[in-house]
């Protein structure tokens, strides 16, 4: 059997994950005409990119099972075959360039693993953001939690607005001079009346709602099972 080319790989192993040139280039940070010329032969990617495309596009060739594991048949090439493949067109020292890669896969593992553990800080926080009416898997992490309206209520780093109809400077019914005051931050509300909503919001919550109990939800998801 003819020996497949670097390309040959690219494109063989990129078309059975259902990736065009244009899915691949944008995972990988490049152009789609930059994956054609590596696929046509015409352009060798960099380490850098070649590192990025055998870790998207490598497949393994083992499968794992309860006693251990079985060899799968495949055409597909595996990310270290790929590496592999790549050395001897650059003439790089191939173990050389192998544990390269795998000291890049344990980078980028590691840079998963942080990124996924801080997006659920994130969320035990109530640092997200999320659009209505949009698929709740979907959101943004932000510095603070913003749309958290106890976290606002209650917080006191920061200044809390309400609108511009309102003069918080001029209570109803109160008579006296006003000394301190800008045009520009009369909507600012104080420490008291933040107080006020926060306990009005508490006790209609509080009479409305149970508090949550994850207890009640492990027994619920255990109901479930069972039916």
């Amino acid at each position: 059997m003819k020996k497949k080319t670097l390309g040959e790989i690219i494109k063989i192993n990129r078309e059975f994950f259902g990736f065009t040139t244009y899915q691949l280039g944008e995972l990988v940070g490049v152009t789609n005409a930059y994956i054609s010329k590596i696929e046509n032969g015409s352009r060798l990617p960099s380490k850098k990119i070649m590192f990025i495309l055998a870790r998207i596009l490598g497949v393994q060739k083992v499968k794992y099972t309860e006693d251990g594991y079985e060899v799968i048949e495949t055409e597909l090439t595996p990310s270290d075959d790929i590496i592999k493949e790549y050395a001897e067109v650059k003439e790089y020292d191939e173990g050389e360039l192998l544990d390269e890669f795998e000291a890049y896969l344990n980078k980028h593992n590691e840079n998963v693993t942080k990124r996924i553990n801080d997006e659920k800080q994130a969320l035990k926080d109530n640092r997200v953001e999320y659009a209505r009416n949009v698929n709740r898997q979907i959101y943004n992490v932000t510095e603070k939690p913003y749309y958290d309206l106890k976290w606002l209520l209650t917080q006191k780093k920061f200044e809390v607005f309400y609108g511009k109809e309102y003069d918080f400077y001029r209570p109803k019914n109160h008579d006296y001079e006003i000394r301190n005051f800008s045009t520009q931050h009369y909507n600012i509300m104080n420490e008291d009346d933040l107080k006020m909503i926060h306990n009005i919001i508490e006790e209609i919550l509080s009479n409305k709602y149970e508090k949550y109990s994850k207890e009640y939800y492990d027994n619920l998801f255990k109901a479930i099972k069972k039916k």
